[in-house]
């Protein structure tokens, strides 16, 4: 329910053209009554800005979207890939890019997805998961398919 109410939120910035850019553990809390809440939207922008330059690293790398490594702006996609890694970490315990250095972790995310094999996640969970951080961001749901699929895992267990 609350990686449900997370992406949620996301597609609601993402309907009003906003992107976070640096979705991560830190930058969600816990509002007793409300349940999670997106924080820190110092460097949020609109979907079509040019505020940063092209090129430009912002954000967290232990959270980054492919694309956003490259030197790519940030996209809606780029929060879903960030969303779906902080939901693999939640669940598992395990970041799915781990690695020596913080370089060698980002040096994986843009050459390879990770393949999932964990038995902690239902395969419906691990299947959805996989899809949100795929390489390609083309290939990613959106935040408003990702609460959807997560509403039907919920209401299935």
């Amino acid at each position: 329910a609350l990686s449900q109410q997370i992406a949620e939120g996301l597609a609601a910035l993402h309907a009003a053209e906003v992107v976070h850019r640096d979705l991560k553990p830190a930058n969600v809390i816990l509002h007793p009554e409300r349940g999670p809440v997106i924080v820190d939207l110092g460097i949020a922008h609109e979907i079509d800005s040019t505020l940063t330059a092209t090129g430009a690293l912002i954000g967290t790398p232990l959270y980054m979207a492919p694309e956003q490594l490259g030197g790519e702006a940030a996209a809606a996609a780029s929060d879903v890939f960030a969303l779906c890694t902080i939901m693999l970490e939640w669940l598992t315990g395990e970041h799915p890019f781990d690695a020596e250095s913080i370089y060698n972790a980002m040096l994986q995310r843009t050459r390879r997805s990770p393949l999932l094999d964990h038995d902690a996640l239902s395969p419906t969970l691990r299947e959805l998961i996989q899809s949100g951080i795929q390489l390609d961001a083309e290939l990613r749901p959106s935040a408003s398919e990702l609460a959807s699929a997560l509403a039907e895992i919920n209401h299935a267990s």
